[in-house]
C-alpha cells in the first residue's frame, strides 16, 4: 500500500511540476522578469492550497432510501472495516467506526428474529392457520430496536466520518 501510495504520491508531484513549468514558460514569454517572479509566485502558492484540498484519502456518505453506503473519492464503496483500518492513527474516527459497527451488529441480530416472528405469523396465516399474537407483536418490538441501533449507526457513521476527513485535510497543511 505505500509503494503504491508513493507512486501516486510522485505521479502527482511530476503532474504539478510539468504544469508549473509550462505556465512558467509562458509567462516568461509574456511578461517581464518582475512579473515573472510574482506571477510565479502566486501559481506556487495555489498548486499548495489545491494539493492540500484534493485528497484521495477522503470518505463520503451517500443515502438511498434506507440503504447508507461510505464511498472514497474514486467512487468504490468502502465497508466500515475498510474504514476502521484507514482510520487506524486516528483515535476519534476510530471509535466512531468501531461504535457504528458494534450498532450495525446489534441491528442486525435484533431484525433477523424479529422479521422471522413477524414473517412466520404471516405465513401462516396465508397457510389458513391461526396468527399467535405473542410472536407477531414481539417480532414488531424486536424490529422496533433495530431501527434503533440503526439510527445510532447512522450518527456514529456521520460523524466517524466528518473527524476523519477533518483530520485528514489538517494533517496535510
Amino acid at each position: 500500500m505505500e509503494k503504491h501510495l508513493s507512486s501516486n504520491l510522485r505521479r502527482k508531484f511530476y503532474f504539478w511540476q510539468n504544469i508549473i513549468l509550462q505556465v512558467k514558460g509562458l509567462i516568461k514569454a509574456q511578461f517581464s522578469k518582475s512579473g515573472y517572479t510574482f506571477f510565479s509566485i502566486v501559481l506556487l502558492c495555489i498548486s499548495f492550497n489545491l494539493k492540500a484540498q484534493s485528497n484521495k484519502d477522503t470518505l463520503v456518505i451517500k443515502t438511498k432510501f434506507s440503504n447508507i453506503n461510505m464511498y472514497d473519492t474514486k467512487g468504490t464503496q468502502v465497508s466500515i472495516s475498510d474504514a476502521k483500518k484507514r482510520a487506524s492513527n486516528n483515535r476519534t474516527a476510530l471509535h466512531y467506526f468501531e461504535a457504528a459497527q458494534m450498532n450495525q451488529l446489534f441491528s442486525l441480530l435484533f431484525s433477523l428474529p424479529g422479521g422471522f416472528l413477524i414473517g412466520y405469523n404471516i405465513g401462516t396465516a396465508a397457510g389458513g392457520g391461526k396468527i399467535n399474537p405473542a410472536y407477531f407483536f414481539t417480532g414488531f418490538g424486536l424490529l422496533g430496536f433495530s431501527v434503533h441501533f440503526e439510527l445510532a449507526k447512522v450518527k456514529n457513521l456521520k460523524k466517524a466520518v466528518q473527524v476523519y476527513n477533518d483530520s485528514l485535510t489538517t494533517d496535510k497543511r
